[in-house]
């Protein structure tokens, strides 16, 4: 007779990872020049690991211009705005920040949209691997010196003084 026999093979399946990105805004966002910065954090909520190179790009919106891009671990470009690399994430788990400085112009906005996108690994796109921040900008904000408070004040009553005056010639 013939025998039979059976060969048992482990497989295990291995879930898909999917890639988060959250941005953080720090620092003071007013019409400068004013520097400010963001965090980028990019997370694993995938059931499993990333395979391959991770991308993150950010769009700035005019009125913020780009200092300084680095992160630990991460290959960043500061002309593309674009951060890199390839070791993998496990699932649940986050990569160290990226740490994005900006320079605020004096005719930014009052409100700024900033956009990223972490892509790759293995992670299908999805709306999370987008982020959108927007940020309120503060107007000009005028810091005068506590010597020149008092050359303000003496400013100010002269105008006054000078006002009344031609309101007073006017009537007569």
């Amino acid at each position: 007779g013939c025998r039979y026999g059976a060969a048992l093979d482990s497989v295990q399946i291995v879930g898909l990872p999917d890639l988060t990105i959250a941005k953080t805004p720090s620092g003071h966002f007013s019409q400068g020049p004013v520097r400010a910065m963001y965090t980028l954090t990019v997370t694993n909520t995938g059931a499993g690991p990333t395979l391959g190179t991770i991308t993150v790009t950010d769009t700035l919106p005019s009125g913020l211009t780009a200092t300084a891009l680095s992160g630990g671990g991460w290959s960043c470009v500061l002309g593309t705005l674009t951060c890199t690399r390839s070791d993998a994430l496990g699932a649940g788990l986050s990569y160290p920040d990226i740490t994005l400085t900006v320079n605020v112009s004096a005719t930014a906005a009052r409100s700024l949209t900033n956009r990223a996108i972490a892509s790759g690994g293995g992670a299908p796109p999805a709306p999370s691997n987008t982020t959108t921040d927007t940020t309120q900008v503060l107007g000009v904000l005028i810091v005068i010196p506590a010597l020149q408070q008092s050359m303000l004040a003496l400013l100010v009553l002269c105008l006054l003084v000078a006002a009344g005056w031609t309101l007073r010639t006017r009537r007569a």
